[in-house]
């Protein structure tokens, strides 16, 4: 939803829209539209998608036949308790380790016992839900790599700690329990990338490209080519 939506709807996509990804996913689906009528044109390998499409079909009926005790919904929200409370606007270095532990306690066990539901028509809960567990690992390990390399309060998240230079004031309430740490000019140049590496994830950095010169973009005049038809 818009923004601007007011009676007669919406005007123009704002803030909820932005955040949910539409105007990235539009701008991906072109540049993979356009990727294709460029690419050379060849055969699949028949043999190899077979053998894909078997094993998936092979997982998708393990669900259903599974008797692990974990569901899609109970790792649904042990998942997503983990998340708000740790990984959210206010973070620790210990709470972030400790979550950092159970997230991949509970990807192991997941890739372990598997996932169980109750008909066929749920299994793309389990896919999904077996898939978010590996996310939310690794957005908890770039997390922790961060803060424990010195990384600073940036963006949507407060770095506390007792060590910081920094603290919310109020009038009425003390808040020296949120004490920060700043943002570091080092954490700008470098960015963190999570690979997976076998049953495991992997920490890499790499150096922010700065060189480029991006011409300004004003979205609020340019939105509606975001919109309409591309390629």
């Amino acid at each position: 939803i818009g923004e601007a939506a007011g009676s007669h709807g919406v005007t123009r996509p704002g803030g909820a829209a932005l955040n949910s990804g539409q105007v990235f996913g539009k701008r991906v689906a072109v540049a993979i539209k356009r990727a294709r009528l460029q690419a050379d044109k060849h055969q699949p390998d028949a043999a190899h998608l077979q053998a894909e499409l078997a094993q998936t079909v092979g997982e998708a009926e393990a669900f259903v036949g599974s008797d692990s005790a974990l569901t899609p919904k109970e790792v649904k929200a042990e998942l997503q308790a983990r998340m708000s409370d740790h990984a959210g606007i206010i973070c620790t270095a210990g709470e972030v380790r400790d979550a950092l532990a159970g997230a991949r306690a509970l990807r192991e066990r997941v890739e372990s016992e598997g996932l169980r539901v109750g008909s066929p028509s749920r299994v793309g809960q389990a896919f999904r839900w077996r898939h978010m567990v590996w996310v939310s690992e690794a957005v908890l390990s770039a997390l922790d790599y961060y803060i424990s390399h010195g990384g600073g309060s940036r963006g949507a998240r407060a770095i506390c700690s007792g060590q910081g230079t920094r603290q919310p004031e109020a009038s009425v309430e003390d808040l020296s329990r949120f004490r920060f740490v700043v943002e570091q000019d080092k954490d700008r140049k470098e960015k963190i990338l999570v690979r997976r590496e076998g049953d495991a994830l992997r920490i890499h950095t790499t150096t922010v490209d700065l060189e480029p010169k991006v011409q300004r973009e004003f979205f609020e005049k340019g939105w509606g080519a975001y919109l309409i038809k591309e390629g």
